[in-house]
């Protein structure tokens, strides 16, 4: 393990054990009743926040998780709650923290373990925000940012503005994003035979441009007292394009000649929307009832073209692709809490679901007689599904220091493949789970959870797909199945001083059906299934006050990870990790608050260590160089208006991939290696913000 890790690591344990400072701290301490622990405006006011996600982001021992990127509800909870309800919304929840304004926040909520008051779907810990009562007004946050992209040269504009107001007795805000970014990829690619002698290398650069505009409607209505409705809506409309070039050399003298050139280009329109709301009615105080609606369709079309070029046109290559998916989603659920120690609830979800790609290959082998399609299998499909889901949760708290929550869901779903690679099955999955948590005081807590947890199919994978620059194509797979898991966890958290904590958390995965890539009839790769798999981590986060080295307004955030995974390969039948899975990394946050000064500052540093990728003829490893450093200062105006400066990696980190090629599979020998060096350079930006 890194020194600068274990000496971050071994500063908090011996912070926990140092009663003077604690004591001095403490006496400024949020207040703390059975699990909930209370952040008012004061704790905040150092940080200058303009919006939630501000103050979120600096609540002790904890980090904001938008859930899993999942078909329908139920499943896709994440932590942060606003009023003590979930958004009924799928979008980013960063950016919808982002437009609420902090001068709208009255406090915000840390909950640990289970409640019969809020919904915590599952998750063992949840952050509430609590909005003020509106007194009407107008207040708008805005963002302006320029960053520089300096491999291309290029100044991308971004910025953001949202309205808050209220019309009658609704809550309204309005917003707008406009989003840009340049692709300025640089690389080196080098590929020698088995014995090390050089076959070529190849000089890349792929300059893009990226579009995007978004704007976003939310509004709250309280009918009366037992009557609350939420609607929303928003869309984005994107283009990207890249235009790249790759010169090929067959020779490591200099200088070198070009043997070839190649011209990559990528072209993308797509525009989306979605809609949804949520009407919740309260009966009495321990009884409520609420209905969620959402609907949301994505459309996209792009164009992939590689033309190569030696003293005149060889030979080209082109992939398009055309298509569609949507999600719509009903969901009723019912609250109904006996007494404070007791609470049920009782949901039921209908969603439909499809995808619809057609995907064209064509090759132009320079003999004049222009582009000829090529037929790949599962290459023009639409995948349907309906899906129903009920499930039933119970909360008990035998006493003040311990809560239990059981949860047993099921799931019942209907796929239907069209097209090529027709097929239609029923699946059927039951989904216990179990949270428990034990709190002997306000400054510590454990948390255990056992569940049963089902992936979700994702439907990209029913359809083949293809990259020119790599030479890969994965083809459809209509018989892939969702992999499924018993999970164990165990989570240790500890409270010191006023801002401190520290989170242990130890986790095991039994898995079965593991979902990677396998060989089809020996010639393609195909998304499937393996056998059963094992997984495990343990982390450490922690959040450390640096007041006791006489920094004042000072913290360092810290992460930790140490994973690994097995599963037996169905090519070489040895054993083998996941498929593109980061095992272990370790993250700091330095952060230093001198509002006397109207100034922050800070850095942060990331380090990865990898992960490997395994097809039917090749492995690939990504080795992402020796970590991520960023850096800023940011100027807080006497208006409350901010002026960040940044540079985002400094040290131009290096990403390194390695392709191993064997003949004929992974089984045989090895003919040909491949190295691929990438640099994206350092990005200075500046961001202007503000709230009027």
């Amino acid at each position: 393990m890194n020194f600068r890790a274990t000496a971050a690591s071994a500063a908090v344990l011996l912070s926990l054990t140092s009663p003077t400072v604690a004591s001095a701290q403490d006496a400024a301490a949020p207040a703390s009743v059975e699990g909930v622990t209370v952040y008012d405006l004061d704790f905040f006011a150092r940080y200058n926040p303009q919006n939630a996600l501000d103050m979120v982001q600096q609540l002790p021992g904890f980090s904001v998780d938008g859930g899993d990127n999942r078909r329908g509800f139920a499943a896709t909870a994440g932590n942060v709650l606003v009023d003590g309800e979930r958004p009924s919304t799928k979008s980013n929840i960063f950016s919808y923290l982002e437009r609420i304004a902090a001068t709208n926040v009255e406090r915000v909520e840390l909950i640990r373990g289970s409640s019969s008051a809020v919904d915590m779907r599952g998750q063992s810990i949840v952050a509430n925000v609590i909005l003020k009562e509106s007194a009407g007004g107008v207040s708008t946050n805005w963002r302006v940012s320029v960053d520089h992209f300096q491999q291309s040269d290029q100044l991308e504009p971004s910025g953001e503005a949202t309205t808050s107001f209220k019309l009658g007795k609704a809550d309204i805000r309005l917003s707008l994003e406009r989003d840009s970014w340049a692709g300025e990829g640089k690389a080196r690619r080098v590929r020698r035979d088995a014995d090390g002698d050089l076959l070529f290398f190849q000089d890349e650069m792929y300059p893009g441009h990226f579009r995007a505009l978004q704007p976003n409607v939310e509004i709250e209505l309280k009918a009366g007292e037992k009557d609350t409705f939420h609607l929303n809506a928003g869309g984005e409309k994107w283009k990207y394009h890249e235009r790249g070039v790759i010169r090929s050399f067959n020779s490591d003298s200099r200088p070198p000649t070009p043997a070839e050139i190649r011209f990559p280009n990528f072209d993308e329109d797509g525009w989306n929307y979605n809609a949804g709301g949520d009407w919740e009615h309260t009966f009495t105080d321990r009884f409520s009832t609420k209905l969620i609606l959402y609907t949301e369709e994505t459309n996209f079309d792009w164009e992939s073209r590689q033309d190569v070029f030696n003293r005149g046109f060889v030979e080209a290559d082109r992939v398009t692709l055309d298509g569609s998916r949507g999600e719509s989603i009903v969901r009723g659920q019912a609250n109904f809490a006996l007494s404070d120690k007791h609470a049920f609830e009782f949901g039921l979800e209908g969603a439909f679901n499809f995808l619809e790609n057609q995907l064209d290959v064509a090759s132009d082998d320079g003999s004049g007689g222009g582009f000829v399609e090529i037929e790949l299998p599962v290459s023009d499909t639409r995948v349907e599904e309906k899906r129903a889901e009920a499930s039933l949760s119970y909360v008990w708290k035998p006493r003040p220091t311990v809560s239990l929550e059981s949860v047993f869901a099921y799931e019942a779903s209907e796929i239907a493949q069209s097209g090529e690679g027709a097929n239609e099955r029923r699946l059927y999955f039951a989904k216990p789970k179990f949270v428990g948590t034990w709190t002997p005081n306000d400054k510590n807590q454990f948390r255990f959870t056992v569940e049963r947890d089902v992936s979700q199919l994702d439907f990209g994978d029913f359809a083949t797909s293809t990259s020119i620059t790599e030479d890969t194509t994965d083809v459809g797979n209509p018989d892939l199945e969702p992999e499924r898991l018993w999970g164990v966890e165990g989570v240790y958290e500890r409270k010191f001083w006023e801002r401190g904590a520290i989170t242990l958390t130890a986790r095991r995965d039994f898995v079965e059906s593991v979902e990677d890539q396998v060989p089809i009839n020996n010639e393609f790769d195909a998304p499937g299934n393996l056998g059963d798999g094992d997984r495990w981590y343990v982390s450490m986060e922690s959040t450390l006050p640096l007041e006791f080295l006489g920094l004042s307004g000072a913290q360092l955030d810290s992460e930790i990870r140490y994973g690994d995974s097995s599963v037996t390969d169905p090519v070489t039948g040895q054993e083998r990790p996941f498929s593109f899975e980061e095992r272990k990394w370790w993250y700091l946050e330095f952060r230093q608050d001198l509002p006397e000064r109207g100034l922050t500052w800070g850095w942060d540093y990331f380090k990865g260590f990898g992960n490997r990728g395994f097809r039917l003829t090749e492995e690939s490893q990504f080795i992402p160089g020796h970590g991520d450093f960023d850096a800023y200062v940011e100027f807080i105006r006497p208006s409350g208006m901010k002026i960040r400066f940044a540079v985002d990696n400094i040290f131009n980190t290096p990403f390194k991939r390695t392709r191993t090629f064997y003949d004929p599979t992974r089984a045989g020998m090895v003919v040909m290696r491949e190295e691929r060096v990438s640099r994206d350079g350092p990005r200075p930006s500046i961001r202007v913000s503000g709230t009027f």
